[in-house]
């Protein structure tokens, strides 16, 4: 039997991120995927049409039917715009067995549009369950630390920050940073590792949902998280390198 991942996450029509997008992730892997949709999102690659967020209700439902049929070790958590919402969610998944929890802390849209609450900062950051990896963006790490961010130490010092909240890993993705090369910097059992790899000219809709799919995937199929991290670099900048890549209005999807 195929191994179960889950992604509790949004819901994006033009299938670039959110739970759409990870489900591509999961079943390329050869893993099972579960959904648990937290949103529903109609937007373009121009811009945010609107954010509808689930009921708690609604959404401890989902969780409650998918582990009442399965037993998901592999979890990760992308869009969840308000704090209750996440608050609900981090309480039901402290009850089970987790091998591995990855957070993706989506605040706002590559297009700067928001998309959740400024309070969830709070939800995330209370009380993190065991063996969770958070994997911010450059600005996801100042809203969540509180610090400016303008250099590779200051990096440094936002993911040992967010490492005092209890994350056992801290990936901070260097993406929305300056230059032609993007660090990316990933902080595990007190050990900095560093990916360099060349900036993209475009902007890509769902990098952040599809790198921290592709991580989980790989720690699901047995990999370690610093193994994951950086199967999961390579493997998007091969992608870029060799044009699994869509153009739509203003920006461009993975294939």
């Amino acid at each position: 039997m195929k191994k179960s991942i889950l992604s509790i996450a949004g819901f994006d029509p033009i299938s670039g991120a959110g739970v759409i997008r990870d489900t591509q992730i999961f079943v390329e892997k050869g893993l099972y995927p579960l959904v648990c949709i937290t949103s529903i999102v109609p937007q373009t690659t121009c811009k945010i049409l609107e954010v509808f967020a689930l009921s708690g209700e609604t959404i401890l439902k989902e969780l409650e039917a998918i582990y009442t049929e399965f037993k998901p070790e592999f979890v990760k958590v992308g869009l969840v715009p308000l704090p209750e919402l996440m608050e609900s969610i981090l309480y039901f998944l402290r009850t089970k067995q987790l091998s591995c929890l990855i957070i993706d802390p989506i605040i706002k849209a590559g297009t700067g549009d928001p998309l959740a609450s400024n309070k969830i900062k709070e939800a995330i950051l209370g009380n993190p369950l065991p063996n969770t990896i958070i994997t911010p963006n450059i600005k996801e790490a100042e809203f969540l630390t509180g610090l400016r961010i303008k250099s590779f130490e200051d990096v440094k010092k936002a993911a040992e920050r967010l490492k005092n909240y209890g994350f056992k890993g801290i990936l901070i993705k260097g993406g929305h940073g300056k230059g032609n090369q993007v660090q990316d910097v990933f902080l595990y059992e007190n050990e900095f590792q560093i990916f360099t790899h060349p900036r993209f000219p475009h902007e890509i809709h769902g990098t952040g949902c599809t790198l921290s799919s592709l991580i989980l995937s790989y720690i699901a199929l047995g990999h370690s998280p610093p193994e994951a991290v950086k199967k999961s670099i390579q493997e998007i900048e091969n992608w870029i390198k060799n044009g699994k890549l869509i153009k739509l209005s203003c920006s461009y999807v993975f294939q």
